[in-house]
């Protein structure tokens, strides 16, 4: 997603129907620890979170590396409960 994150949930919110679902799908790097922060804030702008993954890839090594976080947001909320602003750290390139 881009800077300015909350204009895109707030987008999502009002187009979205009740009960509909908004994935988002997300660098890992871009939370600083695990996504809770990120949940909570989303949740209370009047969605719920119905599933979250984190996307792995196998390497030759057989360890995985986690890249991606998969989640799943069920509106919940007519009104958007919270104005709550969301931000995410940059992301973090590997110099090859």
């Amino acid at each position: 997603m881009g800077t300015n994150l909350t204009d895109f949930i707030h987008e999502a919110h009002r187009i979205l129907r009740l009960r509909g679902t908004m994935k988002i799908i997300e660098i890992a790097s871009r939370f600083e620890n695990q996504p809770q922060k990120f949940i909570r804030k989303i949740e209370s702008m009047g969605f719920q979170c119905s599933k979250t993954d984190s996307l792995e890839e196998k390497s030759k090594s057989s360890s995985s590396s986690q890249y991606f976080y998969a989640f799943d947001f069920v509106k919940t909320s007519t009104q958007i409960k919270s104005k709550s602003i969301l931000t995410l750290a940059p992301c973090l390139h590997k110099k090859r």
